[in-house]
């Protein structure tokens, strides 16, 4: 008799078991063997695991004395083994179709009938049961989908899942001439024989045979090791106080709000920079200094890089072209759908004397022939708009085969210009001027000025109202996305998908509107910039409906992500995985709550009109620490000060804590020296420009 402990559906890692923690905690990691003692488990933490439990020998497959025997409850048997505190089960299976011999309380020995079985039944001709023969080329999905199910629900349920192989003391001991074993040559259409059973329990069969066992161990083995598709989006430029499912007061994204009902929302998650490239470089890498680069390096192990090693497939939808190809972002991934080299038609374009006369002679609409003038409106005609994004993104999903997919979607659309389509235009800014949305156009230059000089010279002179109008179209650019996000969930429910992936809704940064004097982003470390939104949503580990006000980090995801898929980083990582405060919604545990960000350029010189300096912050749930390389640090008390607002530094207050806790960062993530200027090469200097962050 042969058996195994197996994987989960969400694992791929040997050795084969699953893995739990406690009745109320899922499944996350493969066990392993404890390094300290072999003859002991560990989970994912290296936490060491008793495994206590029972079973019932019908609890994979339904048995009878009825040829069609009633369904197992295997939900009610699920919730005895919670109930009585058992972390362990072992599915029972048996090759015979039927079985005689079994005693009963009655004393006597009727026929048992016994399924789903793993082959397909299908002719031509009868087994000694009566029933088709099976064809042992031909695997029965409802047998495998069956074995994965019922592990997903042992693993939702924190109970190890160990799997019967053979069941050789049922070939021993309760065969007959009608059991319709398939093995046998007479039931089935190989001409495949184990000479009457004997051959498979001692593994002494013909090759035939063992062939046959083979390819059922590596079928069932497969279909537990299905890991579960990775869909990671980031919403360029949105704060988490404008989503609806954040408390906004404007239902902006109802979609994100049934998906954070399904899953975790973590309501105080922060970006690590105020900007795209390197809030991108350290989300993917989960390293600090990674987004110090302009360029994202080699050596530093991306996402894709390291689930591209174990087995996936890799690809990315790249609206903000700043993560174009040459860029590094692109690294491990085997498909990359992006624009970059448009933007060396976007001078050109802005200089075509026809389209600046439609402007002049209102042949147009002037918002329209403004976007054609504008670039990142020019870019969105090239593939940057949601629409776009998923009809690449779903013609991606659409060509994957088996195995599992990891696919990462930036998407632009809330980034200015602020110019929303119909009808979330007219829903949430109608009656508002199109033209104010493009904030950045100059009429009187006839194009498009940097971010810092709109604070210099328009900011000031937009008055309370403009700025509403401007937020309310900002607004429906979020509800645009929101819903094309639901579209694309459902090209993942339409394939059968979506409760198999492990979906992961984020941005990058937020945006400013007037606060503290700035707007766009890439001004400072205001909460405005740095506060994202961050929902995670997988059934099988990640529990529906949970909200986590602990402040936790960007750079986390990446841990989280492998955690739950049981693999191991390739490389240290300074983020953690974030499952502890997902399944105990623990508050400042084990360390977390303290959050780092930084904002590091040359500021005064090629991005003027910015908080000064170079700023590294600490960010905890209490307060706001922001060291400035210039001296003109600040201080904030979040617990009466939410926003932000008013700097306490220098009044008195004891900072010491802070800026001891800020030091420490700094030496260990590598910020101590931070005024190595910067070294650009002409492709990222251009897409800087493109997007107005230099003049």
């Amino acid at each position: 008799m042969l058996s195994f402990a197996t994987a989960t559906p969400a694992q791929c890692a040997a050795p084969l078991i699953s893995t739990a923690m406690s009745k109320s905690k899922p499944i996350t990691a493969p066990l392993r063997a404890s390094p300290n003692n072999p003859n002991y488990f560990t989970d994912g933490r290296g936490k060491a695991v008793y495994l206590t439990g029972s079973h019932t020998w019908n609890n994979f497959q339904d048995w009878g004395t009825d040829d069609s025997p009633q369904p197992f409850d295997f939900a009610a048997n699920v919730k005895m083994l919670v109930a009585h505190h058992h972390n362990f089960t072992l599915l029972w299976q048996t090759e015979l179709p039927v079985f005689r011999g079994l005693p009963t309380r009655a004393n006597d020995s009727p026929d048992f009938f016994v399924t789903p079985q793993p082959w397909q039944r299908t002719g031509p001709g009868n087994a000694s049961d009566g029933k088709l023969k099976f064809d042992l080329a031909k695997f029965n999905p409802a047998y495998f989908d069956r074995l994965r199910a019922r592990v997903q629900q042992l693993d939702a349920a924190g109970i190890y899942a160990g799997v019967y192989l053979f069941s050789g003391e049922w070939l021993l001991r309760f065969r007959f001439s009608g059991d319709g074993y398939p093995l046998s040559g007479s039931n089935n259409v190989n001409g495949i024989d184990d000479g009457g059973g004997v051959g498979s329990v001692t593994m002494s069969a013909p090759n035939a045979i063992t062939s046959i066992q083979d390819a059922f161990v590596r079928k069932l083995i497969d279909t537990l090791n299905d890991l579960p598709n990775v869909l990671w989006i980031v919403m360029d430029t949105t704060r988490a106080d404008h989503l609806s499912a954040y408390g906004y007061q404007r239902p902006t994204t109802p979609n994100l709000d049934a998906i954070a009902a399904e899953g975790t929302l973590f309501e105080n998650a922060i970006a690590q920079a105020p900007w795209t490239v390197p809030s991108h470089f350290q989300m993917v890498t989960s390293r600090y200094t990674a987004g110090r680069q302009s360029i994202l390096d080699s050596d530093f192990v991306t996402a894709a890089e390291m689930l591209k090693a174990n087995g996936y497939e890799t690809g990315a939808v790249l609206a903000n072209f700043l993560l174009g190809r040459r860029s590094g972002f692109e690294q491990g991934f085997d498909k990359v759908v992006d624009g970059p080299v448009t933007i060396f038609c976007l001078s050109v374009l802005e200089k075509i004397p026809v389209i600046k006369a439609l402007l002049k002679l209102n042949i147009f609409p002037s918002n329209a022939v403004i976007g054609l003038l504008d670039r990142k409106e020019f870019l969105e005609g090239a593939g940057a708009r949601a629409d776009a994004v998923n009809e690449q993104a779903a013609r991606w999903i659409e060509r994957q085969g088996s195995q599992p997919f990891f696919l990462f979607i930036n998407y632009m659309d809330p980034h200015d210009p602020y110019d929303p389509p119909q009808p979330f235009r007219d829903r949430f800014a109608g009656g508002v001027d199109p033209v104010l949305g493009f904030v950045r156009y100059s009429p009187r230059l006839g194009r498009s000025i940097s971010s810092g000089q709109f604070v210099r010279d328009v900011l000031p002179k937009l008055s309370p109202q403009d700025l509403a109008k401007i937020v309310a179209l900002y607004d429906a650019e979020i509800a645009y996305l929101d819903d094309r996000i639901g579209r694309l969930v459902s090209v993942l429910k339409a394939r059968g998908l979506y409760d198999h992936t492990i979906l992961v809704v984020t941005a990058d940064h937020g945006e400013l509107f007037g606060e503290h004097g700035l707007a766009n982003h890439m001004k400072s470390l205001s909460e405005e910039e740095i506060h994202v939104p961050l929902i995670m949503r997988y059934p099988s580990a990640i529990p529906p409906g949970r909200r986590v006000a602990t402040p936790v980090e960007l750079s986390c995801i990446l841990p989280t992500l492998l955690e739950l898929l049981g693999i191991p980083p390739q490389t240290a990582l300074d983020g953690r995985s974030l499952l502890p405060l997902v399944q105990e919604a623990a508050v400042g545990q084990d360390g977390f709550g303290d959050t780092f960000s930084f904002l590091i350029r040359r500021p005064d010189r090629s991005y003027p009109h910015t908080a000064p300096g170079h700023l590294i912050g600490l960010r905890t749930a209490a307060f706001k620490y922001v060291w400035s390389s210039t001296g003109r640090n600040a201080y904030y008390d979040l617990l009466k000060d939410p926003h932000a607002e008013h700097n306490l530094y220098g009044d008195g207050v004891d900072i010491a804590s802070a800026e001891q806790r800020l030091a420490d960062w700094r030496k260990k993530a590598g910020f101590e020296n931070i005024d190595a200027d910067e070294r650009l090469d002409r492709l990222t200097t251009e897409r800087l420009r493109a997007l107005g962050y230099v003049q």
